[in-house]
């Protein structure tokens, strides 16, 4: 009887054992897939994506020729359409925020701009309007 018994927690122990196991195969697994969407699949992404809009609007294939072309195709007393349109040329354009600039008279819309697959590969630019929206400047977040 004592035998029985005996075999029977070693099954559960394995049982168990293998439950464990299996658990943690499975979180290291999800953490690798985690890893990898962070890194080398946004790499892969990055340069694909930033290479193609580049090619398509005639600049250098980095973000800085990116931002070049911005800066020098949305010039400051453009209207507020006449900016997304820019904006649109390098991919799907949305307004995200809007608020006013405390110390002046100005507003700053903060413009997403899907250029890639992988959303931390995207653009987020600021473009700042006078009271009449016409376009004041523009800055690009993540010009890396």
């Amino acid at each position: 009887m004592y035998g029985e018994g005996g075999s029977t927690m070693t099954m559960r122990a394995r049982r168990v054992k293998r439950a464990l196991t299996s658990l943690l195969v499975l979180i290291a697994a999800i953490c690798i897939v985690a890893v990898l969407s962070m890194t080398v699949i946004r790499w892969v992404d990055q340069v694909v994506c930033v290479s193609s809009v580049a090619r398509r609007l005639g600049v250098p294939a980095t973000y800085a020729g990116i931002e070049s072309y911005i800066l020098e195709a949305a010039t400051p007393g453009m209207t507020r359409e006449e900016t997304m349109e820019v904006f649109s040329r390098l991919g799907p354009s949305r307004v995200a925020f809007r608020d006013r600039v405390p110390s002046s008279h100005e507003t700053r819309d903060t413009i997403f701009t899907r250029i890639c697959l992988h959303p931390l590969n995207n653009l987020q630019i600021f473009a700042f309007f006078d009271s009449a929206d016409r376009l004041v400047s523009t800055a690009l977040l993540n010009n890396d």
